[in-house]
């Protein structure tokens, strides 16, 4: 059977081991990316704007601090690394291709956002805006097979709606917003 993932501990199931020893995996790991994330805002009428925002990850990376397994007080990493292979999972890199719990590096677009924001009233002191938007699945997802690895989209449509406002008493600005967003069925290319 699988191991069961949840965020940054690994879960070996019972029956893994011949002798049927439950084991206990402790995993510690950095992640981290650059992002750039350019942005166009293009008027289209008074008070209307089209947003448009495509981000970037420049360099991404999970780096694998510490992964080790105990059953019965006995270290059996390596047999866990076996385990999570015949499972299925595998390393992101042909150097670590048969450790599935190892470092991961990786660049790549995210998914492509576009809005269209109205600005419906709005002097000197207040405003309110209503938007309404759209994810477009653009970014690659993550490898089910890497276990170490994060995607860059989320692999589904987004739509979005969302209402603003904001009131200037000097020199503070308060703001308050209000949205909803639908995630539609889908998916998308790993």
């Amino acid at each position: 059977p699988p191991a069961d993932v949840t965020g940054s501990s690994v879960d070996i199931p019972t029956g893994v081991f011949p002798i049927g020893i439950d084991a206990q995996a402790r995993e510690q790991h950095k992640m981290q990316a650059k992002l750039l994330v350019p942005t166009a805002v293009v008027g289209v009428y008074r008070n209307v704007n089209v947003i448009a925002y495509l981000p970037i990850f420049l360099d991404a990376q999970v780096d694998v601090q510490k992964f080790d397994v105990q059953a019965a007080g006995v270290d059996v990493t390596p047999q866990a690394q076996q385990a999570l292979r015949e499972a299925g999972f595998r390393g992101s890199t042909k150097k670590n291709r048969d450790e599935p719990i190892s470092d991961w590096r990786g660049h790549g677009v995210g998914d492509l956002g576009v809005m269209l924001r109205w600005r419906a009233y709005g002097d000197r002191k207040q405003a309110l805006s209503i938007t309404g938007g759209v994810k477009v699945p653009t970014g690659k997802r993550e490898d089910p097979r890497i276990l170490t690895d994060f995607g860059f989209g989320e692999g589904q449509w987004d739509v979005s709606a969302d209402l603003a406002g904001e009131r200037r008493l000097e020199p503070i600005v308060l703001g308050a917003n209000a949205g909803y967003k639908l995630k539609l069925p889908g998916e998308a290319p790993m």
